[in-house]
């Protein structure tokens, strides 16, 4: 892990994947170093004893570990195949058993689920990993629809996207980043600024831009939106200064749209 972060742009947040055989491993390490990672994706996992375990099983030592005070958040996710559980139906019970533990536990630090996959064998990798990534990024708070950030109320659109984020951040300990620009989508900060710049509510355009062009200093869309902005409020020299820059980025990132911006 020391490697990985010295060589490589990597977040604080992270998740440990197993399958199988590393599904022990993963759930091992996930109460025998339970900072080491903030999520834990076992594929295939079962409940065993080990010899060093002293009587108890691998689900024992993992309640254990989710009462210790001052323990971080941790997100759990186990799963089996439909083979694996009819096979051996004590599988589901040490699931249910684990879950119905955790959850009369007023003050876990894990967020626990469990699945059965409706594929055979190793086919199951796959969906079990994007389940259990789901339930460490949850899809209403990541993918949110942006339209549910909109008010009628003065400097409460922007308000709203801006604490999303922030909230996000904050809980998981790396900057969330808003999409600014997205193909085919509505959910995007270009469209609320749009919608927000045809109700005259210049100033909060203005700020969602800036906040756009804070993460994405090299986008040629979000200093194109920007010069928009410029545009409506009457400010056309601030506004051409975008536009220029929106087609040196442009041509820098050989974005199919420099044409378009050159037409600008």
């Amino acid at each position: 892990l020391p490697y990985i972060k010295q060589h490589y742009r990597v977040s604080d947040f992270r998740v440990l994947i197993g399958l199988s055989p590393t599904a022990n491993f993963t759930l091992h390490t996930a109460w025998k170093m339970p900072a080491l990672f903030n999520g834990y994706i076992a594929v295939n996992a079962t409940n065993f004893k080990a010899e060093k375990y002293a009587g108890e099983s691998l689900f024992d030592k993992l309640l254990n570990s989710s009462k210790q005070k001052g323990s971080n958040k941790r997100y759990i996710s186990v799963s089996m195949p439909n083979e694996g559980v009819t096979r051996n139906p004590q599988i589901l019970d040490d699931y249910r058993w684990l879950k119905q533990k955790l959850d009369r536990q007023s003050n876990s630090s894990v967020s626990f689920e469990w699945s059965v996959i409706d594929e055979s064998a190793y086919v199951a990798a796959l969906p079990a990993i994007r389940k259990g990534l789901s339930h460490i990024f949850p899809q209403n708070l990541w993918d949110i629809d942006y339209r549910t950030f909109y008010s009628d109320i003065e400097g409460e659109v922007s308000n709203r996207v801006i604490s999303h984020f922030d909230k996000l951040s904050a809980h998981y300990g790396f900057t969330a980043l808003p999409l600014g620009e997205r193909y085919f989508n509505r959910s995007r900060l270009k469209r609320l600024i749009n919608i927000l710049v045809f109700e005259k509510r210049y100033k909060e355009a203005e700020q969602l831009a800036e906040y756009w062009l804070y993460f994405y200093p090299s986008s040629a869309s979000a200093h194109h939106t920007m010069a928009t902005v410029c545009e409506a409020k009457g400010e056309l020299e601030i506004a051409q200064k975008f536009k220029a820059q929106a087609k040196v980025i442009a041509k820098q990132n050989q974005d199919y749209r420099e044409i378009f911006y050159e037409q600008q």
